[in-house]
């Protein structure tokens, strides 16, 4: 009788798929049988998913999950296309439950158990699940290292790395920044490692990447921006004090810097040592009135 009313609602489900569920829910309750009433519970779970219902339908493949996975697991192919299901519709928790049991059961030199790897690590992902994620995508590329979607996951891994590694090093910014160029998170990263480089006052370095930046969406571009012309300035100061006038005055010509008050007498030197008479006379006279020069 209970098989009746799982057969009944198989023939409602399409047309009266509320009353469809009714008659499973009645079968799932009423029944003693476990596979009978994961039968039940599965059916009605599918058809609050068909109906757009995904609470509901959360709820009953839950009823499954929790009291007889076996019953989604026993066939290991199908049990990995109904996880592709549930991610499909936004389950991803209890995709990842039924994935992470399955996967064990996949032959690892099987087409499933590799894409099962990598989705594991998508869904925990979507999920939020950071440490999760990472830890799928390593996986994934310690078993299959030249596998189908290496690169793809090893795209995944390092923008997850970008993302919640908040102490990456510069070096590790710059690889992404090269690997990603056109990307979002190779832009990101370049602003980021050139922000790195001032902290640690390699302003040369700076300097070198400005070729790099150009492309960069707007805002991104003015960050960049910002550190060329801070870069410059120390550069410019540094080379001014020491005496490199042919490097400080270089950097000058490039006119995006304006010299402090303070840096003229020593600019003023810098002209006349390699003769540029004219920029030196146009300095000396600017600075007639100032007594102390």
């Amino acid at each position: 009788s209970k098989q009746a009313m799982i057969d009944y609602g198989d023939s409602l489900r399409f047309s009266k798929g509320k009353r469809a569920v009714d008659l499973y829910k009645r079968a799932l309750f009423e029944t003693k049988n476990i596979e009978t009433a994961s039968l039940a519970a599965f059916k009605a779970a599918d058809t609050y998913l068909s109906m757009g219902d995904t609470d509901n339908a959360k709820e009953y493949y839950g009823k499954i999950l929790k009291g007889n996975m076996g019953f989604i697991t026993k066939d290991p192919e199908k049990a990995y296309a109904f996880a592709k299901k549930l991610a499909g519709a936004f389950i991803f928790s209890q995709a990842i439950e039924v994935g992470e049991t399955t996967l064990p059961k996949l032959n690892k030199k099987s087409e499933s158990y590799e894409a099962l790897l990598g989705d594991l690590g998508d869904w925990a992902a979507a999920l939020g699940d950071s440490e999760k994620a990472k830890a799928n995508y390593k996986r994934y590329l310690s078993e299959y290292p030249k596998g189908r979607f290496s690169h793809l996951i090893e795209a995944k891994l390092d923008k997850l790395n970008f993302g919640t590694k908040q102490d990456m090093g510069t070096e590790d910014l710059l690889k992404i920044a090269s690997k990603y160029p056109k990307e979002q998170v190779g832009q990101k990263a370049l602003v980021k490692a050139m922000k790195s480089l001032i902290a640690a006052k390699r302003y040369a370095d700076v300097l070198a990447m400005e070729p790099k930046t150009a492309g960069l969406p707007k805002d991104l571009a003015s960050e960049a921006s910002g550190y060329v012309i801070k870069s410059e300035k120390e550069l410019f100061a540094a080379k001014l004090s020491s005496n490199e006038c042919k490097d400080a005055l270089l950097l000058l010509s490039k006119k995006r810097i304006t010299p402090l008050a303070s840096e003229e007498p020593k600019l003023f030197d810098c002209y006349m040592a390699v003769g540029e008479m004219q920029k030196a006379y146009e300095l000396a006279k600017k600075n007639l009135a100032v007594k102390d020069l």
